[in-house]
């Protein structure tokens, strides 16, 4: 398959966001797997680990709400 994406001289920003794309989504696979091993493995608090929690079902929601995938 291939795609041909235009963009004008004023979409520069546009542009970046598509050409990085990949590295957004290698910094929120790499959120997911460092909240995932502090609750797994790390000896947190219990108020610790419910913040995790927090954050973890937040970043999920919004993975979700965007229709984004991180697999």
């Amino acid at each position: 398959m291939k795609t041909t994406l235009e963009f004008t001289a004023e979409e520069q920003e546009e542009l970046n966001m598509c050409l990085n794309g990949w590295r957004y989504h290698s910094v929120i696979w790499d959120l997911q797997q460092f909240i995932r091993t502090q609750m797994k493995y790390g000896e947190l608090p219990d108020e610790h680990y419910e913040c995790y929690e927090i954050i973890r079902s937040k970043l999920f929601e919004l993975i979700e709400t965007n229709q984004a995938s991180v697999e």
